[in-house]
This record gives C-alpha cells, structure tokens and sequence, in this order.
C-alpha cells in the first residue's frame, strides 16, 4: 500500500477505490518497464465493462507510445517504416494468488482483441485501440520487423509456478503465436515482489 501511496501523491491521481488504484499502479509499472518518457495514463486505462478481461493496454512503436492514426502515419514518414512494436496487455487482481481461470479469461480477451470476428462485448476503448491496431496492421509493408506481444497478470500473491497457471499461461501464448502477428509472444505472471521492483525501477 505504501508503494501505491507514494505512486498516486507523485502522479497527482485522487482516487478512493483500492481495486482501481492497484489497477492504476499495475498499469504505471508495467508500461514504465518498456516506455521511460512521460506519458498519460488515461491513454493506456480500459475503463469497466467491456474490457474483454485487459486492465489496460499500451502500443509502442519507434520509441513512441502510439495513440492515434495520425501518429502511425508520422512515424512511418519520419522513420521511413515502423520499428521495435510492442503491444502491452496488463490485467490487475488484488488477491492473494493467481488464477489459472482468471488468466485464462485475460488471455482470451487479449486474443479476442487480434480476432477478425470478435466475440467479446468491447467498450469505446478496447474499441478505439482495436481499431488503432488494424490500422498498424494495414501498414504492415512499412513494418521492419514484427511487432512482440506481452502480456502481465499482476497480482498482489507470490507466484509458485502452479501448474495449472503455467499449463493457462502456454495455452495462451500458443494460441497468440498461432495468429501469425508477432515477432515474439510473452506472459508474464507479476507477483507483489516483482511489481515493486518494477516501481521502483522508476
């Protein structure tokens, strides 16, 4: 709670709900591992409802954190293509351990989100990146490689390797891989330890 303290007074965030500052935090420190400029955290929260299971969400590309078509189309132009893509998925749950079922609903959503046919209910949001994301996709001749894919299921539990988790994890990235989209795919299980390294890395 301390590290999520000193995380809402240095962001200047009032919020009094304890699942949607973790949600908050988890989003900060894990987009901050891959993406050290400034950014705007409303530009990587989900919003409820609709989320198809992500938290929150981030697309990086040349450097830059990508939140509009116009974007896509400067990089391209500035840096005569688009390189070192990243789509980041965050999924955040204040408990006490990790769920296999619950990263399997998250990875299904994120899954989802690639699909040609959606089946999940999506908010403006899921929408709107959705539609950024095939945009990218449609520039495809400008990519100098693939995108990578990663996906964190933050968790305030401490992570054991259960098998069941690990089994959900594979299956997920698997079926991610199965797309044909990504350079490379990742899941990674953050546990309490691992999400205060990471804040504290920034």
């Amino acid at each position: 709670q301390s590290y999520i303290d000193d995380f809402l007074k240095s962001q200047q965030i009032s919020e009094n709900d304890q699942s949607k500052q973790f949600e908050m935090f988890a989003s900060y420190c894990v987009i901050a591992q891959q993406y050290t400029e400034w950014f705007d955290l409303n530009d990587a929260l989900t919003g409820a409802g609709g989320d198809c299971g992500i938290d929150g969400m981030a697309v990086i590309a040349n450097g830059t954190m990508v939140t509009s078509k116009e974007e896509v189309d400067d990089l391209i132009e500035l840096n005569n293509g688009l390189s070192d893509m990243i789509f980041i998925f965050i999924q955040s749950k204040i408990s006490s351990g990790f769920s296999s079922s619950e990263m399997g609903t998250f990875g299904a959503g994120v899954v989802d989100f690639f699909s040609e046919t959606p089946q999940f209910v999506r908010n403006e949001f899921i929408q709107e990146k959705s539609d950024l994301v095939n945009y990218i996709f449609s520039k495809a001749v400008h990519f100098k490689g693939k995108p990578n894919c990663f996906l964190y299921y933050v968790t305030t539990g401490k992570w054991v390797d259960d098998q069941n988790c690990v089994a959900r994890k594979n299956m997920v990235v698997h079926d991610l891989i199965e797309l044909g989209l990504f350079q490379e795919v990742q899941f990674f299980p953050v546990d309490v330890s691992l999400i205060q390294k990471f804040y504290r890395n920034t």
